[in-house]
């Protein structure tokens, strides 16, 4: 199966993502085709672009467009 871009996330959900403030999760997230709210439990701070997030649990970046579709990756 080619999964293209999408093998570049550890984590790549349609419902959501959720995490305990002890976890930590190495590599990006995202959520697709949902919006950047259904991800949860994080402590998002989205940079300057609004295109990405980073947060302390995540050693990487989270997807966070307003609305989907998350950008074409």
């Amino acid at each position: 199966m080619n999964l293209g871009t999408a093998g570049n996330y550890v984590i790549l959900a349609k419902s959501g993502i959720s995490v305990v403030p002890t976890s930590k999760i190495t590599g990006d997230i995202a959520v697709s085709p949902a919006a950047a709210t259904y991800i949860t439990g994080f402590s998002l701070i989205a940079d300057s672009t609004k295109a990405f997030a980073t947060c302390p649990q995540v050693t990487g970046k989270e997807a966070v467009e307003a609305e989907p579709p998350e950008p074409a990756t």
